[in-house]
């Protein structure tokens, strides 16, 4: 019997996209999760003390990359697609105009968390390479070359792995950093060199400030972004002893993990969200909250429990109830932030981040000192429940929904 050509070649096309998310799926949990089996063997092997200390200078050159990068990527995205023939010269001027951010963030996070010389230089590499590989990951989404970063990530991984286990007996901050900042050159050099012909020939050094003033709503939406999934986090790493910095961190990042799974489900259809009318939101809406239900509550006894079963890290019954309080509003608001952005209503989504951003730091500033650390989950689970609250009147407004 002839097989039907045309079968064949939607069956391959499926095949091929499911490749892709399936990459892209990996890729976008590599970095989290070994981040957390890192985390995890110092604990194991210094104890919550040694990671405490460590987490500071981890979320500011997280921050510090976020603001050199000024929304490159999603501003390069659109640039590349209006003049393909012209990529690399975009790039390389996009590139080097953002640099000039770069000095004065490194003199800053330096002179922060560097504490001697060796160690200013050791967090100045760190944030560089971190700035070089994340600049270069338009061209991974641009051409989906999700398996090469993967690689990159291993490479990083690898370093950093490498040097805790061959010398776990000097655990000290100077030598995370150290082994951080290797970790991120050999992946910005892996990315940069299988790169290098997108990129280019040098040419020139000239800058174009047009890139910064229309880079900037793009990066006012993810700076405001980043800094309410964790402004919580820079609170309790400065007010808290450096073992509940650890136990905080260590549960925050699972928590948003389990957050991440909304993104997981909806991505693959949220072209077809800006098509759908009020009925279809509605629907969607309730069968990702409805999906949410569970995957919150199962996150949070996962979080929780494997933390326990780990690193002995003991939570009252209070975190495991707010665990999947925090969890589960994203479940629902998801759809309505695809939605709202479709209707470039990307400002009202700003306001909304920034005024929660307002409560979050609040009530972890008036909680963190009563209740300890469950002070601050509560705080920033308290947060969630006004994001939803405040998109779903938004889109009511907007949609009449």
């Amino acid at each position: 019997m002839a097989t039907d050509p045309t079968s064949i070649n939607l069956q391959n096309r499926a095949l091929g996209r499911l490749k892709v998310v399936g990459a892209f799926s990996i890729r976008q949990l590599a970095a989290p999760v070994s981040a957390l089996l890192l985390s995890l063997l110092v604990i194991r092997l210094a104890g919550p003390e040694a990671w405490g200390v460590f987490v500071g200078p981890l979320l500011f050159v997280a921050l510090g990359v976020q603001v050199v990068q000024w929304g490159s990527r999603e501003y390069l995205l659109r640039a590349f697609s209006r003049n393909p023939s012209d990529m690399g010269r975009l790039w390389q001027q996009n590139f080097r105009t953002r640099l000039l951010l770069l000095p004065p963030m490194a003199l800053l996070l330096a002179w922060q968390f560097g504490n001697t010389l060796g160690g200013g230089l050791f967090v100045a590499v760190w944030l560089l390479s971190a700035v070089v590989a994340q600049s270069l990951d338009v061209w991974v989404a641009y051409h989906r070359r999700f398996g090469l970063a993967l690689v990159g990530e291993a490479f990083q991984f690898g370093a950093i792995i490498l040097g805790i286990l061959l010398h776990p007996e000097g655990m000290a901050y100077q030598n995370l950093l150290l082994w951080w900042a290797i970790g991120h050159v050999l992946k910005a050099t892996w990315l940069l060199w299988n790169f290098r012909g997108e990129i280019g020939k040098p040419v020139g050094w000239q800058k174009d400030w047009s890139h910064i003033v229309d880079a900037l709503p793009m990066f006012l939406l993810s700076f405001a972004g980043l800094v309410q999934s964790r402004i919580d986090l820079y609170i309790v790493s400065f007010l808290s002893p450096e073992a509940e910095v650890a136990r905080y961190q260590m549960a925050i990042s699972i928590l948003l993990q389990v957050q991440a799974v909304a993104g997981f489900i909806l991505i693959p259809y949220a072209r077809n969200l800006y098509r759908l009318q009020s009925g279809g939101i509605r629907a969607t809406q309730f069968r990702l909250a409805t999906l949410g239900l569970p995957v919150s509550i199962a996150g949070s006894v996962v979080t929780f429990g494997s933390l326990y079963l780990v690193v002995g890290f003991n939570y009252s019954w209070h975190f495991w109830l707010l665990g999947a309080v925090f969890a589960w509003p994203i479940f629902y608001y998801l759809p309505l932030i695809y939605l709202m952005y479709g209707m470039s209503l990307e400002r009202s989504v700003l306001l909304v981040l920034v005024a929660c951003i307002a409560i979050g730091a609040l009530l972890c500033l008036l909680l963190l000192p009563l209740y300890g650390i469950v002070g601050a989950l509560a705080a920033v689970a308290t947060a969630q429940w006004v994001i939803m609250a405040c998109l779903g009147v938004l889109a009511r407004k907007n949609m009449s929904l």
